[in-house]
């Protein structure tokens, strides 16, 4: 599937879990290549908590499938946040870092800008609508 400003999806139609790199980057599952493997894991390659995360959602692929955007509630205080994973270096950066939810992330083929929705009031000055917005900024 394509979004307006890249991939949601593997150009084979699965999802952006089912790739063939796990955590690291590496073929998932003793690197087998096509296996599954799970992306939604932080910089330390540690998983959420069952009982405070309610799970991840909204994968993003960029176009040579580096990077994977996702949402998760497994970050700071158990809000929903959007996030961007280089299975490369195995680094998992917080994009939505702000006083709300973020979440839908997206990002462009070459995932150097990442979009996504936020019902944060501190990502841009004067952000006093009290409604969830769509935000655009460098992939950090």
């Amino acid at each position: 599937m394509s979004s307006p400003i890249g991939r949601q999806g593997n150009e084979d139609g699965r999802d952006a879990n089912s790739g063939s790199r796990d955590s690291r980057g590496h073929g998932g599952r003793g690197g087998d290549a096509g296996a599954i493997g799970r992306v939604n894991v932080a910089s330390s390659d540690a998983q959420a908590h069952h009982l405070t995360d309610q799970g991840s959602f909204g994968a993003a692929v960029s176009d040579d499938g580096r990077y994977v955007g996702f949402q998760s509630s497994a970050g700071p205080a158990g809000v929903m946040d959007a996030y961007v994973r280089d299975l490369r270096s195995g680094v998992t950066t917080r994009v939505g870092a702000g006083n709300g939810d973020s979440f839908a992330p997206t990002m462009t083929g070459d995932a150097r800008w990442v979009a996504f929705g936020s019902r944060a009031t501190d990502l841009v000055p004067g952000d006093t609508n009290g409604a969830a917005d769509v935000f655009l900024g460098p992939r950090r």
